[in-house]
């Protein structure tokens, strides 16, 4: 069992709980999200240390598999805020892509995000699953708007987040980088 203070809000998450008996959040055609779990924590340790993966990121990589654990046991802002990242997983085989889905913030915006292992890239898994948590947020969460962060030069993120219909809205600071700032109404 992994416990995280959130806010003023105790998180518990059971790790036990095989993938097989989780219940997806959002499926698509090719895809199950999920919120993470301890199962997840080999993927997320691969991921993060792909470097193109984390180029325009700011994250550090896990330093082992450990700390990858202890960070897929604690996540859980599904409890305090009812929405997160949510794992992302082949239908066919069970196979760890990565993550996508949505993050509320403090001050109450609610944005979308999204990361897939350099295996997955170009198979138009990000917009299936970016897709669906759009339609999740605003369609069963009643969200009034969505922002996303991308680096000003990750242009193959800008062009997903133009896809999905996602306007620019200005230039600005995220954890002391530059991020263009792109919202959607």
């Amino acid at each position: 069992i992994g416990v995280r203070l959130v806010g003023s809000e105790m998180c518990i998450r059971d790790s036990n709980m095989p993938i097989q008996k989780r219940v997806p959040i959002i499926e698509t055609k090719r895809l199950c999200l999920y919120e993470m779990d301890i199962t997840d924590a080999e993927g997320v340790f691969q991921m993060n240390n792909e470097k193109l993966v984390m180029m325009f990121t700011g994250d550090k990589p896990f330093s082992s598999i450990t700390k990858a654990q202890e960070f897929c046991e604690t996540y859980c802002p599904y409890k305090a805020t009812g929405i997160g990242r949510w794992t992302l997983r082949l239908k066919e085989n069970n196979d760890y892509v990565d993550w996508c889905g949505l993050k509320k913030h403090p001050n109450g915006e609610v944005d979308l995000g999204f990361r897939l292992s350099q295996k997955y890239w170009g198979k138009s898994l990000a917009y299936e699953a970016a897709s669906e948590c759009i339609n999740y947020g605003f369609n069963t969460l009643d969200v009034l708007q969505l922002t996303a962060r991308v680096h000003p030069k990750n242009q193959k993120s800008i062009d997903l987040i133009q896809r999905l219909s996602f306007d620019y809205q200005k230039k600005s600071k995220f954890r002391g980088r530059s991020m263009a700032i792109l919202w959607n109404q």
